[in-house]
């Protein structure tokens, strides 16, 4: 079974965001180099992220949050929040991370008007947040405000909007839906293929993801076939050492 949730890459519980998953261009990346200190602290919290560094990650994002206030720049508070939101997550922080969000959607809502990706992302966090918890319904509820708003800011081929179809479709395997688990599956390789073209390990998490729903249903032939176009993939990409690779593996 797959875990959820992750905003980019199947099946994996809790990790990137749209391509770099939920904290970049679904929101909480800047879209624009931020010269200020607080861009700085921003961009020194994301490189943190990304290499695990994630109390560093916190520290920086800490102090970048009080200085986009006090500058009023919303939506990089909001983008801010989110990312420390997603930090407070993957160390499994769920309390400070829920609080976090809260406040993030309270902003996004009040000085975005809600019809911004960030605010997306934060409903995507959100959703992450409710199915680790184990709140399926509030999950689903959360994805599914994501999904509006990604597709009405950012167009129906958007990356995110392929991420929260990923992410639904997790959630339609934890509920024992297969059926609804392949549709939302296949519009996410869909998505991805447009975006990425066919040779990026973006598209070959899309197979794996699609070849394990397959093998849910008990279609074995199908489910190989997507899972070695994944490993095809990732051996192209990424080479064959990649944990990625080794997680295939043991799917077969």
């Amino acid at each position: 079974m797959q875990s959820c949730c992750s905003e980019d890459n199947a099946p994996s519980p809790d990790t990137r965001p749209a391509d770099q998953t939920a904290h970049s261009s679904s929101g909480n990346q800047a879209a624009a180099v931020d010269s200020t200190l607080a861009g700085r602290y921003f961009a020194q919290a994301a490189q943190f992220q990304n290499a695990a560094r994630f109390d560093s990650a916190r520290v920086y994002l800490q102090k970048a949050i009080p200085l986009f206030e006090k500058e009023e720049k919303w939506e990089q508070l909001v983008r801010s929040l989110n990312a420390l939101a997603g930090v407070y997550r993957t160390i499994r922080q769920l309390g400070p991370a829920h609080e976090t969000l809260t406040k993030a959607l309270q902003l996004g809502t009040e000085r975005l008007d809600g019809d911004n990706p960030v605010v997306a992302a934060t409903h995507q966090e959100f959703g992450i947040i409710y199915a680790i918890m184990g709140q399926i319904s509030r999950a689903q509820a959360e994805f599914g405000q994501a999904l509006t708003l990604f597709k009405k800011t950012l167009g129906e081929n958007d990356p995110n909007v392929a991420n929260v179809y990923n992410n639904l479709g997790n959630l339609s395997v934890i509920s024992g839906e297969f059926d609804r688990a392949l549709e939302h599956y296949e519009k996410a390789l869909a998505i991805k293929r447009q975006a990425f073209g066919e040779n990026d390990p973006r598209v070959a998490d899309a197979y794996f993801a699609l070849g394990q729903a397959h093998r849910n249903k008990g279609y074995l032939d199908e489910s190989l076939t997507l899972s070695q176009k994944a490993l095809d993939i990732f051996f192209a990409t990424i080479g064959e050492n990649d944990p990625k690779v080794a997680r295939l593996y043991m799917s077969f």
